[in-house]
């Protein structure tokens, strides 16, 4: 419910100020209630404004939040920014590595089809393996320079003794020169 009021538009119990009978009203529409500006005396008479003093630190309260906004944001947006970046750089590790296997695919296919010719694997058996046909003379030229003097196979290749057809044509010339 609301509070009753008198017809001056006051609350019973309190009385409105009176003003002194003399006293002019303000033509300028200011309210009694606040207190008029501060003014001073020019030399003919007149009042002048003067302005209001200026804050004496170097930020304003404004600019204080402004720069706890701006912060806030910068916090805000940094690890969203970070993760972005980071799975930018990520995606494009992965393509540069998708493009290098679909090359070593590519790269395989062509060795692939070159094993599908018949010519080839025999090619390949010939060199890697020394493959020969039932009516072909095999010859294997060793040459024996002054740095590898040494008739035996081993010794050849510092104890070790190298791929496994070297160790038998060697097994084999051993034998050869043990039985003349």
């Amino acid at each position: 419910m609301a509070p009753r009021r008198t017809p001056s538009g006051q609350r019973p119990g309190r009385a409105r100020p009176r003003r002194p009978a003399g006293a002019a009203t303000r033509s300028h529409g200011r309210s009694d209630d606040r207190p008029a500006a501060r003014r001073t005396r020019v030399s003919h008479g007149t009042a002048k404004r003067i302005r209001a003093p200026r804050p004496r630190g170097r930020f304003t309260g404004r600019a204080a939040i402004l720069a706890l906004v701006l912060s806030a944001l910068v916090l805000a947006y940094a690890y969203p920014v970070r993760t972005y970046l980071t799975q930018r750089a990520q995606i494009e590790r992965l393509t540069e590595s998708q493009r290098d296997q679909v090359k070593r695919i590519e790269a395989l296919e062509e060795e692939l089809d070159k094993w599908q010719d018949p010519e080839y694997v025999r090619a390949q058996a010939r060199s890697r393996l020394y493959y020969i046909r039932p009516d072909e003379v095999p010859y294997v030229v060793v040459d024996l320079g002054p740095d590898r003097a040494s008739e035996d196979p081993a010794a050849r290749h510092g104890g070790k003794g190298g791929a496994w057809h070297e160790r038998m044509w060697g097994s084999i010339a051993a034998a050869d020169r043990a039985g003349r």
